[in-house]
Parts: C-alpha cells; structure tokens; sequence
C-alpha cells in the first residue's frame, strides 16, 4: 500500500544526507 508520510520520511532522510555531505 501507498504511504505518504513513509515517503515523506524518506525524501526527508534523502535530503538530509545529501546535505549532510555538502558540509
């Protein structure tokens, strides 16, 4: 089954590492 805020999270946690390595 579909989940936003699975995917929501996921994106999120996406983001935050990519951020994370910028630094």
């Amino acid at each position: 089954s579909f989940r936003p805020f699975a995917v929501a999270a996921y994106h999120k946690k996406k983001l935050f590492l990519k951020n994370y390595r910028n630094e």
